[in-house]
């Protein structure tokens, strides 16, 4: 199972003129097809890798990035928004098992979540 396609929806931005709407990567793609279950992220420090896949993350529920930022001169309120403006798409053949995966993890969440409160 892998990512097909992340759809970047410049109208969702709060502003375009802050971190990380306003960066060149961010603000004029529209589209990033993933072809292949394996893809890499390359560019410069403060380019946007870590933001934007951040945003793809939380756009699939996925939510592993705490205690591991890196200090930064001034942090943009934005930058934690950017998945509002994202959305995914995932290979239609394993899309079924996915969405039954994150049923049955969110069913096993939800009953940890209750049996701790007894």
């Amino acid at each position: 199972m892998h990512l097909k396609k992340i759809t970047i929806d410049a109208q969702k931005f709060p502003t375009r003129e802050q971190y990380p709407s306003n960066l060149d990567i961010i603000s004029h793609t529209q589209t990033i097809s993933l072809d292949l279950p394996v893809s890499f992220f390359v560019g410069e420090n403060g380019s946007g890798k870590s933001t934007l896949l951040k945003a793809i993350a939380r756009k699939c529920g996925i939510h592993i990035w705490s205690g591991m930022q890196t200090p930064r001169f001034q942090k943009s309120q934005y930058e934690d928004q950017l998945h509002h403006a994202v959305s995914v798409e995932w290979e239609t053949e394993h899309y079924r098992i996915y969405k039954n995966l994150m049923r049955d993890r969110n069913r096993y969440i939800n009953a940890v979540v209750a049996g701790a409160t007894d």
